[in-house]
C-alpha cells in the first residue's frame, strides 16, 4: 500500500465506523403501567416514543420527567409533553448489537470484495 492510499484509509475507516454505530438502534418496550410514573429506566436524554390513548405515538427526546408528565424534544414540532394518564406504552430507543454485527459484517465483505475485485483487475 502506497503513502496516497495509506492517508484515505483512516478517514474512510472513522466514516465507516460513525455509520455503522449511529444507525443500529432499536426501540424496546419499557415495562410501563398506564397512569403511573416513567420507571428508573427513563431518564432524561433518552429517545423514547410514547403511545397515547389516543393511539397518536410521539417520538422525543426526554428533557423533563414530571410526577405525571413527560416532556421533550421532537424532530418536527419542538417540544412536546405527554400526560402519563394518557400514556398506553413507552418504547426507548436503545443500541442494538445484533443489528451493528450483521451491519459490520455485510459492510466487511462488500469491502472485501471491492478489494478483490480491484486486484483481479490489476492482473
Amino acid at each position: 500500500m502506497n503513502q496516497r492510499s495509506h492517508g484515505l484509509c483512516t478517514p474512510s475507516l472513522l466514516l465507516l465506523a460513525a455509520a455503522v454505530l449511529s444507525g443500529c438502534t432499536s426501540l424496546q418496550a419499557v415495562e410501563y403501567t398506564q397512569g403511573a410514573s416513567l420507571p428508573p429506566a427513563v431518564e432524561v436524554g433518552d429517545r423514547i416514543r410514547v403511545l397515547d390513548s389516543a393511539g397518536l405515538a410521539t417520538d422525543l427526546t426526554v428533557t423533563v420527567i414530571g410526577s405525571d408528565f413527560v416532556e421533550g424534544e421532537t424532530k418536527s414540532d419542538g417540544k412536546a409533553r405527554v400526560a402519563l394518564a394518557d400514556v398506553q406504552e413507552v418504547r426507548e430507543r436503545r443500541f442494538a448489537w445484533g443489528k451493528t454485527i450483521l451491519l459490520g459484517a455485510g459492510l466487511g465483505y462488500l469491502a472485501g470484495a471491492a478489494a478483490a475485485s480491484v486486484a483481479l483487475a490489476g492482473l
